[in-house]
């Protein structure tokens, strides 16, 4: 008994201890699975050692997948078969109570449709599924197989799924078909885009693997511990965490260990996002003849003159005074800032929240249909010693 008021005294110690909810961009949001800190979505700042609570989700189930909804207004948690969403003051709500098939969700991310994604798994009985932001299901994928983990290539479109049981490495594609393109080496437990090479990083046990857009394995970075989450930054750099551990490693864009970012409590760390990364979105489906509308969001950047343009290719960009812009300076990004009847809106002031609400207006041409073109807006902030403050990440349809 004296033991019991002990962890339950030091339990409250440590939520006492957590800051406000409030996160900003840059942040890592952490998918906590239990224990000590409680099944909970928690953020930290880098370089701070402080974790601060967003949300508790019901103790009784083990939360596996956490992931920023588009424009960073609210977070979404894959917990036991329950999928819960959870605003920036903390207020949870459920939007699954059971997925279908499954023991237990295994992870989540946000498909480019800015539908939900969630696997489940264990020993084959499980499932990808998709659903909308108010949790109903659209589309099941690959049953009856374990997608530990999985993110989407944002060059393709494709999600690239981790399998367990079998350690292979699946592509599907946009029209639904499935492709085993590679093996992992060893289990994956942990995935992510690299914006900056094309590649998807796999987390395994002690070693950090690259898989290109041919699908040709290799290693990224050897670390000291089994990578339970990753989370990739837009220049590239790479932040790992364990499940029980005590510290949070980061590493430049070519796998060279930077540091740590996070030494204090140990976080049962089994998924990891950074606050932020969903600033440019789609807001409806674009079809030809019709007008395309995208949403800039920067909330802490309420007034300041935004530059939106599009490309053919993502990759390898351009840097503006020490920020990377992940867009080619081809043809259609001349088009994009020279032809404003076309690209409506591509410049102005973000208004009082910090939003700008650019428009494509798509001539009916069948030649475009098909097409896969990119998008990013970039803030400028005078008070900002780059003059820069902030670029979006690239949003492809």
């Amino acid at each position: 008994a004296r033991s019991a008021v002990c962890i339950a005294t030091l339990a409250l110690c440590l939520f006492a201890a957590l800051a406000a909810a409030q996160t900003n961009p840059g942040d890592y949001i952490i998918g906590n699975q239990s224990g000590v800190l409680g099944t909970s979505i928690l953020a930290t700042t880098p370089g701070s050692n402080t974790l601060r609570t967003i949300a508790v989700l019901p103790a009784s189930q083990s939360l596996r997948g956490v992931l920023v909804g588009p424009f960073n207004t609210e977070y979404f948690a894959a917990s036991g078969l329950s999928v819960y969403k959870a605003d920036a003051g903390g207020l949870v709500t459920t939007l699954v109570t059971t997925l279908p098939i499954g023991v237990g969700t295994c992870w989540a991310d946000l498909d480019e449709t800015g539908d939900l994604l969630v696997g489940t798994g264990w020993s084959g009985n499980g499932a990808l599924f998709r659903l909308d932001l108010k949790g109903n299901l659209l589309t099941t994928m690959i049953p009856n197989t374990f997608p530990n983990v999985f993110c989407l290539d944002r060059d393709t479109g494709e999600i690239v799924v981790g399998e367990s049981g079998s350690r292979m490495i699946l592509r599907i594609q946009r029209d639904g078909t499935i492709t085993s393109v590679a093996s992992s080496p060893s289990t994956p437990y942990a995935m992510d885009y690299h914006p900056l090479s094309g590649n998807v990083l796999l987390g395994t046990s002690s070693r950090i693997y690259a898989i290109s857009p041919s699908n040709q394995v290799s290693t990224f970075a050897n670390v000291p511990m089994l990578v339970k989450s990753m989370a990739v930054a837009g220049d590239g750099s790479v932040t790992i965490g364990s499940n029980g551990g005590t510290t949070m490693l980061r590493y430049d864009a070519s796998g060279t260990l930077l540091g740590t970012v996070y030494t204090g409590p140990a976080i049962k760390n089994v998924c990891m996002v950074i606050d932020g990364e969903h600033t440019l979105w789609g807001l409806n489906q674009p079809t030809l003849g019709n007008a395309f509308s995208l949403g800039v969001r920067f909330a802490n950047l309420p007034g300041r003159a935004y530059v939106t343009a599009a490309s053919f290719a993502p990759r390898p960009g351009f840097t503006v005074n020490g920020h990377h812009v992940p867009l080619n300076p081809d043809n259609l990004f001349a088009a994009s800032v020279a032809i404003p009847q076309v690209f409506v809106k591509f410049r102005g002031l973000l208004d009082t929240g910090g939003r700008a609400f650019p428009l494509v207006m798509l001539p009916r041409v069948a030649a475009l249909r098909g097409l896969r073109v990119f998008f990013a807006t970039v803030v400028v902030d005078p008070n900002a010693p780059s003059g820069i403050g902030g670029v979006s990440q690239e949003y492809g349809v």
